[in-house]
């Protein structure tokens, strides 16, 4: 898994000060009740012997993690009694933050991925079957982690789910559907721009950078709108005619 590579970079930008300064053997309970850490982790870190050496050990296990730890991990030492612990932390939030924007990750506040509890950090999945469920994107590909009839809708950045309403129902081969961008029969997943009135992506393209506009929100259709033989053939010879 592991951290994005903005957020490794800036941990490397400051690690001397992050080992000196965060009283790591103090925050244990509260990263293993946060699932940063596991309980033998825990006890491995208890063991060393100063808190430098535990701030060492920690770095290297949460270099593995996934970026909704880092985030997690700056909120607790945010909250830390001491001064100079809570400036770091605010510190190290914002400046990921920002870095995150500027690549296009964001941050969506507030809203938790109901898999990890994390606050979902980069592309969150949002069910368009249940009144209140997401994902984040390291969570959404677990197999079975959600019923595989329900319909995601795939959002880049936070507040792109308003106004937006729930597809048809949802198989494996969408036949008739192409891809606006490999001109292909869409075979697996489709991605369909719900912002566009005729804009479909095959799950291979959908992964390329800039491919559509990233402010459009995706619908993530793991099985066929049940649509008449009729429409499905007319609509993909529409699409083949205007190109």
């Amino acid at each position: 898994m592991g951290l994005s590579k903005y957020i490794d970079e800036i941990i490397e930008r400051d690690y001397a000060i992050i080992i000196s300064e965060v009283p790591f053997k103090d925050v244990l309970i509260d990263l293993r009740s946060s699932h940063i850490l596991s309980s033998d982790e825990v006890n491995r870190l208890r063991q060393c012997r100063d808190h430098k050496d535990a701030g060492f050990e920690f770095m290297e296990i949460l270099k593995s993690r996934k970026d909704q730890d880092f985030f997690e991990f700056c909120k607790i030492i945010e909250d830390s009694e001491i001064v100079n612990v809570q400036r770091l932390g605010r510190k190290l939030k914002a400046a990921a933050i920002k870095e995150g924007q500027a690549r296009a990750v964001y941050v969506h506040k507030g809203v938790i991925c109901d898999a990890c509890n994390r606050e979902i950090v980069g592309i969150r999945y949002k069910c368009k079957n249940c009144p209140d469920y997401d994902l984040c994107e390291q969570c959404e590909i677990i197999p079975n982690v959600h019923s595989s009839s329900h319909i995601f809708l795939k959002l880049r950045k936070p507040g792109s789910a308003k106004n937006q309403h729930p597809a048809a129902d949802s198989a494996v081969v969408h036949t008739g559907v192409i891809c606006d961008s490999c001109e292909q029969e869409i075979v697996g997943i489709r991605y369909k721009c719900k912002n566009c009135p005729d804009y479909d992506l095959c799950e291979q393209c959908e992964s390329i950078p800039n491919v559509h506009n990233i402010s459009h929100v995706f619908l993530k259709l793991r099985k066929p709108k049940k649509s008449s033989e009729s429409e499905q053939l007319g609509r993909a010879l529409v699409k083949l005619l205007i190109r």
